[in-house]
């Protein structure tokens, strides 16, 4: 075997390791925050998609998250009742409707949020435009053909 391979490897298991030690702090800080606000991280989650996506139909968010439609209609009753989410009606077709984000409800842990993305982009910065594209490139590799 050679160097180069060897050196490859061991370059791979590296990035492999950090990627781990990114989802294990990820999901402790996503536990924390679900916790501020008295919610599961799964709900945080779904909170998480319908903010990146924008309004969803119950079955789009059924899609995204594997559940099943009543396993969504119950998370979507539950995130409603707590004043995070709300039903709103299609305008082009009034037999289905579209699940809203609450913006004012996140408003505490925004800021926590804002630091952590003011982090991140100290730690983007560092790197020139042809790193910060193959590193895009990367993640969104790693976003669409593993999830």
């Amino acid at each position: 075997m050679s160097s180069s391979v060897s050196n490859s490897s061991i370059v791979e298991d590296k990035i492999t390791n950090e990627i781990r030690v990114l989802i294990a702090n990820s999901g402790l800080f996503n536990q924390k925050i679900a916790d501020q606000l008295h919610i599961t991280p799964s709900d945080l989650q779904v909170l998480h998609l319908i903010a990146l996506s924008g309004p969803m139909t119950p079955g789009s968010l059924a899609k995204a998250t594997g559940l099943t439609t009543g396993g969504v209609t119950v998370l979507i009753d539950r995130l409603q009742s707590q004043g995070f989410v709300c039903r709103k009606r299609n305008e082009k077709d009034r037999r289905s409707v579209f699940i809203h984000l609450i913006r004012d409800s996140l408003a505490d842990v925004e800021v926590v949020y804002e630091n952590k993305r003011t982090d991140t982009l100290n730690v983007i910065r560092a790197f020139n435009c042809d790193e910060q594209s193959i590193i895009f490139n990367f993640l969104f590799k790693l976003n669409n053909e593993v999830s």
